[in-house]
């Protein structure tokens, strides 16, 4: 649990420390920063904000921010302005670690009015969302993550060197195998994940909205009935066409359901804000 908050030259706070309980209300007048503080924890958990860039998130004037956490271990991460170039680094009990690691502190889960948008937001808003969950809980899955997303640009720049005869198609063996192999990794814990949270996710909607309705997640790939082998050789032309890979688990999307229908199309305001609250309570 974490127990205490520092922030220095964070958004309008210059200086503050705050000692945190099991339970710990914030209240005060509008515009006096109480949800800058929820979103310093929550950057402190996950190292990215929910509503901004990086470069907000230090005060006016200055070239730094900091945010120090006290839970079983102190957590420190400094956010540095320089030369207009973002630098973050994270610290646990005054060692500088990489990110993977940082993850694994603590927990936090946040509602806020921005993520009833996600189920109508885009796919990228919603893939962003399960990759931050699955990032808390498997350092595998972010180094996988972070491997495919480099393997990705590369096979984006050879598809373009193809595209204009700088390249040949064989020259995307050796990029097509990596993405392969973190491709089908990804989108196999995804899954996981999602079956994980279907098990949960229907009974507090229904302790939440007080109905019996069935809610489900579904993960929905461009390439239904098909290996991602396949589809990938399948958009070879085109990809090479647009110099952009059109298949994987970067284009992928997470659906919401309620009683089998797309609640995209036919849920309310209310109900989105429902399904949202009880996905956060898994």
């Amino acid at each position: 649990m974490l127990k205490k908050i520092t922030l220095q030259n964070y958004r309008n706070y210059k200086n503050l420390s705050l000692d945190l309980g099991e339970r710990t209300i914030l209240f005060g007048n509008n515009a006096q920063g109480k949800t800058n503080i929820l979103e310093s924890i929550y950057l402190l958990c996950t190292l990215k904000s929910f509503r901004s860039k990086d470069v907000s998130l230090i005060g006016e004037n200055e070239t730094f921010t900091s945010i120090e956490g006290e839970a079983d271990k102190k957590l420190k991460l400094v956010i540095q302005n320089i030369d207009e170039n973002i630098k973050k680094t994270a610290l646990k009990n005054g060692v500088k670690i990489k990110g993977p690691e940082f993850l694994k502190s603590f927990l936090a889960v946040i509602f806020s009015p921005e993520d009833v948008e996600l189920i109508k937001a885009s796919p990228g808003a919603r893939r962003r969302h399960l990759d931050i969950l699955l990032c808390k809980l498997d350092p595998m899955y972010t180094e996988a993550l972070i491997d495919f997303k480099r393997t990705l640009l590369q096979r984006n720049a050879l598809l373009k060197n193809i595209k204009y005869k700088r390249a040949t198609e064989s020259d995307l063996e050796i990029w097509d195998k990596g993405f392969l192999e973190l491709g089908n990794f990804i989108i196999k814990k995804r899954k996981e994940f999602i079956e994980l949270i279907n098990k949960n996710i229907d009974v507090f909607y229904k302790k939440i909205s007080g109905t019996d309705e069935v809610v489900r997640i579904s993960y929905v790939t461009g390439y239904e009935n098909i290996f991602l082998e396949d589809a990938l050789k399948k958009a070879l032309s085109y990809d090479i066409i647009c110099g952009t890979t059109g298949v994987g688990p970067h284009r992928d999307d997470i659906r919401f359901k309620k009683e089998g229908k797309d609640i995209r199309e036919f849920g309310s305001r209310g109900e989105f804000r429902t399904v949202i609250l009880a996905l956060k309570l898994c």
